[in-house]
Order: C-alpha cells, then structure tokens, then sequence
C-alpha cells in the first residue's frame, strides 16, 4: 500500500481492484485550497490506470457547490474507465448539501449571449485562473464587484484592531431563488474557515438563506434583474455578515417573543423569517437607504 500526504487530503492506495484509491480529507481543510491539489492527483491516478475511489466525506460536513461538482465529474470519468466511486462517513448535514444541489448553484446561466461576453470579460479582470471558484476570491483582489470597503453599521462594528487583522470577501449574485444556496455555501465555506462548529454553522446558514429570500421576494418583488451583495468578514472574535440591496426597504421591529405555536394556529407567516435570523444570531442591524442601499448587519460571536 503507497500513501500520498498532502496538506488538504491523505490518498491510500492499493494494488487490488484496479489500483483503488482511498481519499481521506484532514480535519479543518480549505475545500477550494484542496480542490486544487485533489484534480491534478486524481488525473494523475487516472492515467496510471486506477479507476476506483472512495471519498471518505468525516470531515467535510458542508461540501461546497464545486466541490460537489467535483464528485460528480470525478464519479463520470471513473465510469467512463469501467471504474466507480463512492462516497463514505457522509454526514447528515452533507447529505443535506448533496440533495439540495442544483446545477443552477454552479452553472452560469445568462439571458442572452451579450450578456455572457460581458460578464465572462468582467468575471476574468484580476481572475488568474485555477480551480477557486470566481465566489472565493478575497475582498481585496479587484473584481467585477470592485474592490469591497466593509462598513461597519452603528455600535455592532468591530473593534479597530479586530478590523486590522479580520478576513474579508464578498459576493454578488442575481436576486433569483436558484442562488439561494450558492449564497449559503459561500457563508458556511466561511464559517468553516474561521472555526465556526458545525452547529453554528447550520444555524447561520438558516439566518442567510432567510435574509436573502426576504430580499429576493419583498425588496424586489421577484424581479431577477438586481443584485444581492453579500459580505463576510471575520476575526478571532466575531462573524459578520452583511446583505445589501437596493430594493424596497422594510421596517426592523424591536426584538419580541414570537408565539410560534399562535403563529401556525392563525395560519400567520409574517415575521417568521425575522424570528429565525434573530435565533440564529448573537446581533443584527438594519439600515435603510434609499440613495446609497439597504444593508443588513448579523453577528456571530466566535467566543
């Protein structure tokens, strides 16, 4: 048996059934880091002829959109070498990331075609290439989206020297439904990396996934023709997520109790959403600003 290590994975390999190869992902890896290490590996494998793998999933609870599609693209080129993989150690909430993938989450798709030369001619400014995905891409490399000033809303800000060191990215998509969970896959992607536990981490995602529709149906009524930034920055102290839109404003009532069981009863869904985020966070803050943009704020405390 011959073992490859590696910073991101560990690859057992032995000389039965084909050559098979078993990946082990190590604890608190970089996905997008070892997505780039992995493809060249299992090219490498495939052209000596192996063509059986097992992806051993312990320590990858949230699997990202392009590590998914990853899986897949390795699963068809092993077929297609009478081959197979498969998956093993998958846990409840990566099932979950596994049954809600759509290709929508990774496919670009565009109106038309003059659309796609645009964006792909603005999506390759300061891109270099390589396997991380254009949603990965620090804050302060120059982008479609330029370069992001993180604005910090009233008293929740972080503190100066929190904000020297704090690790900042954004994202901007389309305001339609179907990128829903490529928002929430850059937020856990995030979260994993500042050393969020798992169950922090589902509960943030529920926070975004809710915020984000709110904008998508309330601030803009549906319409796919807008844009939802979102921002993550973090310390060794505090998550922070900040949406911003430049739809319809709303209202942010105080915090109150919310009868859940009055709710279902009445058959009343209005603030619900609001209930959730507020569960699933330590702050948040809204900003409504019909000039410059609605920005909401929600913290997490890593400590």
């Amino acid at each position: 048996m011959a073992i490859m290590d590696n910073s991101s994975f560990r690859a057992e390999i032995t000389d039965g059934l084909a050559g098979l190869v078993r990946f082990q992902f190590e604890k608190n890896n970089n996905q997008q880091a070892g997505l780039q290490q992995i493809v060249p590996a299992f090219d490498r494998f495939l052209a000596e002829g192996r063509r059986n793998f097992i992806f051993d999933l312990e320590n990858i609870p949230y699997p990202s959109s392009s590590f998914i599609a990853f899986l897949i693209t390795a699963t068809l080129r092993a077929r297609d070498a009478h081959g197979d993989v498969k998956l093993v150690n998958v846990s409840h909430t990566a099932k979950n990331n596994l049954l809600s993938f759509s290709p929508l989450t990774f496919l670009s798709v565009e109106e038309n075609e003059s659309d796609a030369e645009q964006h792909l001619l603005m999506d390759s400014d300061g891109n270099d290439g390589g396997f991380e995905s254009a949603d990965l891409k620090p804050a302060t490399a120059a982008s479609a989206v330029g370069e992001v000033e993180m604005r910090h809303v009233g008293n929740i800000g972080t503190r100066e020297e929190e904000e020297a060191t704090a690790q900042k990215h954004q994202l901007r998509v389309e305001s339609v439904a179907s990128n829903l969970y490529r928002l929430c896959d850059f937020v856990t992607t995030h979260a994993q990396h500042a050393g969020m536990d798992e169950k922090e981490i589902g509960k943030i995602k529920i926070a975004v996934y809710e915020a984000c529709l709110n904008v998508i149906e309330h601030a803009y009524h549906s319409n796919p023709n807008h844009w939802i930034d979102l921002s993550v920055s973090y310390s060794a102290d505090k998550f922070t997520i900040m949406i911003e839109d430049k739809g319809l404003a709303f209202n942010l009532p105080k915090a109150q109790n919310y009868d859940v069981e009055d709710a279902v009863q009445k058959r009343r869904t209005g603030g619900f959403g609001l209930h959730i985020i507020r569960r699933s966070t330590d702050e948040i803050d809204y900003k409504a600003d019909p000039v410059n943009g609605n920005r909401l704020t929600m913290i997490k405390n890593l400590r």
